[in-house]
């Protein structure tokens, strides 16, 4: 539940700080697209929402990690760098920087998740903001906080990769095992088939009393042999390839928030 809830205070507040038009009625958000916007989203209306269950009753989007909508927002953010300044309900001049990541893993299967870090910009340690926030434009002070923003990220980037370790090791480990099982299978095949060309070799030479048949049998089978193991060792290469493992952790906006 989460992982929903920061998506979508991730999409609505993207939508805001966007300066599109958005409303919502009994969980069904409607977005209308500027113009200069519709040939990117391909519509000059956005109507979704973040509940399966209603999805499943109105017609309109759900969003949830790998939809087309969200995809959009972040690559969106990812290339334009969105950053939004907001502000907690009393705010006491501390400056923290929230970065949002979306995680995602793939090879034959994918997984994905998102997440936000926030960073107390002077004191450079994790902080936790649980409080509402409001947009409000305000100046950083001292200016020498910005000296530490390539720290702070680092920071998050770190602590986001101690939070997501369990989530990468189940992932790796799901992989290998279906990469294991399909190896078995693979070599299995090919094992036996070249013990039973190897196996009539000894049995043609137990029922042939002619050297040069035998011999020319044996060349034959031997070739066979090779092309199956040349067969093999190409096939386990596209293997490794096809469950080669990319870990992603895509930096997709932040936010300055006065806390």
């Amino acid at each position: 539940m989460e992982s929903e809830n920061k998506i979508q205070e991730f999409v609505v507040s993207f939508f805001r700080a966007s300066k599109f038009q958005i409303s919502e009625k009994s969980g069904v958000y409607t977005v209308l697209v500027p113009q200069i916007n519709q040939n990117y989203f391909q519509k000059s209306k956005l109507v979704f929402t973040f509940d399966e269950k209603i999805s499943n009753e109105v017609d309109c989007d759900l969003i949830i990690p790998g939809s087309k909508i969200l995809f959009q927002i972040m690559t969106l953010c990812s290339n334009k760098g969105s950053i939004v300044k907001k502000r907690t309900k009393y705010p006491t001049g501390v400056i923290v920087v929230r970065y949002h990541f979306f995680v995602h893993f793939s090879s034959t299967s994918n997984t994905s998740k998102l997440f936000s870090v926030d960073v107390d910009l002077q004191k450079l340690q994790i902080a936790n903001i649980v409080d509402d926030l409001t947009e409000y434009d305000f100046k950083i002070e001292p200016k020498s906080l910005l000296d530490n923003v390539t720290k702070s990220y680092i920071l998050a980037l770190d602590d986001l990769k101690e939070k997501t370790d369990a989530l990468k090791t189940n992932f790796i480990n799901s992989n290998q095992s279906k990469y294991q099982s399909d190896y078995n299978v693979f070599v299995t095949k090919f094992d036996n088939e070249i013990r039973e060309l190897d196996n009539s070799i000894t049995e043609k030479e137990k029922t042939l009393d002619d050297l040069e048949k035998i011999k020319k049998y044996r060349f034959m089978i031997m070739d066979k042999i090779t092309n199956l193991e040349k067969e093999k060792n190409e096939l386990l290469v596209n293997l490794e390839k096809k469950y080669n493992i990319d870990l992603n952790y895509n930096l997709i906006a932040c936010e300055l928030i006065l806390s």
